[in-house]
């Protein structure tokens, strides 16, 4: 099998001249080709697929591009390699990491033909920052001015700036991080809304957003057009804290998603998503279901920018509107309710994982 093979050509490098062995790989590389269409993969060799020779930036281009995966396994997986790279206090590598969040693109670590899953590698860049900053804060000095640039997002995108406001508040001890008054002001009020909480005993009473109202878009026209799941269970849900129907909703995420994030849609409204033919194998099908408001294994392109933009939309809302308590409502925030659900730490920034019992001595 494969395993063999790779063997005897491990034994066989190991017998060969360095350059003998350039010769060896230079004409198996040539064999290779003759079978190899030039589409395949990255296609041929172009200079954007160096990483270039800086080590510390390659590694942190590598986890980067991890935190962007699709597959919330390799998330998780490269969240837990953030928190490693802050343990050893490499501040050279969680430099580049900030570097990479700044240019926004997978570089030599993605495929220039697949969309490039941004906001999850900066979420989950956060949410490692986060936890890090439990453990060892007096190795974040410089993520300070990146924290709070994030805190401040113009795009109100309310899981980020959740993150970065805690993050922020966990670090406002540290020597030299200490926080001015303005500045715990607008952190202690990112997540809180302005307005006096509306209740109401009519459940099917709703309200109209300020952009319907003021005409800037009539309700129905979800150009994007969300699946069922979203409309019926995330569309719903945020549209219950503030009173606004699901419908209304997706008009919103429509607007976010079409064209800030998307220039052209497909003739039903999709988007085109070229790892269609990997979600549509057999063993991974199951992986990317989702059902009545759970989180997929693996998100595709759609649930993607559908999850972000329902984000951006939450905190939108919430700057624009109040909040509505119907009489069985549980909790006295309905908005701190709903964002518990969609929160991927603990309240304290601690994980799942915190929660392992150490290995038996025997």
């Amino acid at each position: 099998d494969e395993g063999d093979a790779f063997g005897v050509a491990a034994l066989c490098a190991e017998l060969l001249p360095k350059a003998a062995q350039a010769n060896v790989l230079s004409y198996a590389i040539s064999r290779l080709e003759q079978h190899v269409s030039p589409g395949l993969a990255d296609g041929e060799w172009q200079t954007g697929l160096c990483p270039g020779s800086d080590i510390d930036d390659a590694i942190a281009g590598l986890v980067w591009n991890a935190l962007s995966a699709p597959n919330a396994e390799t998330r998780w997986e490269a969240a837990h390699c953030v928190c490693r790279i802050v343990a050893l206090n490499n501040e050279n590598q969680v430099k580049h990491l900030l570097l990479w969040d700044e240019r926004g693109n997978p570089g030599a670590f993605g495929s220039p033909s697949l969309p490039f899953y941004e906001l999850h590698a900066r979420l989950y860049l956060l949410i490692a920052i986060r936890r890090a900053a439990i453990d060892f804060p007096n190795n974040l000095n410089s993520t300070l001015s990146w924290l709070k640039g994030h805190a401040n997002c113009s795009s109100q995108h309310i899981l980020l700036s959740t993150y970065a406001r805690d993050t922020l508040l966990e670090l406002a001890n540290m020597e030299g991080a200490a926080l001015t008054e303005p500045e715990l002001n607008r952190l202690n009020s990112i997540g809180t809304s302005q307005f006096e909480i509306v209740d109401k005993k009519d459940w099917n009473e709703t309200f109209s957003t300020p952009q319907h109202l003021a005409g800037h878009m009539k309700e129905g026209e979800d150009k994007f057009g969300g699946d069922h799941d979203f409309v019926a269970y995330w569309y719903d849900s945020l549209g219950r804290v503030f009173g606004v129907s699901a419908t209304q909703i997706g008009d919103l995420v429509s607007d976010v998603v079409v064209p800030g994030w998307v220039s052209e849609l497909t003739e039903y409204g999709g988007v085109e998503d070229p790892r269609r033919d990997q979600w549509g194998k057999y063993h991974r099908r199951n992986d990317t279901h989702h059902s009545h408001g759970s989180y997929p294994r693996t998100d595709t392109y759609r649930f993607y920018l559908t999850y972000h933009a329902l984000m951006v939309v939450a905190g939108r809302l919430l700057r624009a509107m109040p909040m509505v308590r119907r009489c069985n409502d549980d909790g006295d925030n309905p908005f701190e309710e709903w964002l518990s659900g969609h929160l991927l730490s603990r309240n304290e920034g601690y994980w799942l994982s915190d929660r392992r019992d150490r290995m038996p001595l025997r």
